[in-house]
């Protein structure tokens, strides 16, 4: 869930729907509402402190990487997803952070 979200829904430009469990975002007159899978990366950016885990990168942009890439079977569990910045999971493709990191090293 979004840090900023108390502010955003005192200012009302969000709305909180209790029923679904979903945060609707309010734009002038058309909403959208914010799938599972962005609020799944707002939390992992915010658990990882919005920092690349594997170089610690602040200012580029960045991806939810699976740690185990879904290509091999690695799940959408916050347990299997980390916080990598564009380079690093570009770079990194359908490795695990071992290969991926042993591939730098040569």
């Amino acid at each position: 869930m979004r840090h900023d979200l108390p502010q955003l829904i005192g200012a009302g430009r969000v709305e909180w729907d209790g029923s679904a469990g979903e945060v609707v975002y309010a734009f002038g007159f058309s909403r959208r509402r914010v799938s599972r899978w962005e609020r799944i990366r707002q939390f992992i950016f915010d658990r990882d402190g919005r920092a690349c885990t594997y170089c610690g990168a602040v200012d580029e942009p960045l991806h939810c990487d699976h740690v185990v890439p879904a290509s091999r079977g690695g799940s959408n569990e916050p347990s299997n997803l980390t916080t990598a910045c564009k380079p690093c999971n570009l770079s990194k493709n359908d490795r695990t952070p071992a290969e991926w990191l042993n591939s730098q090293t040569r």
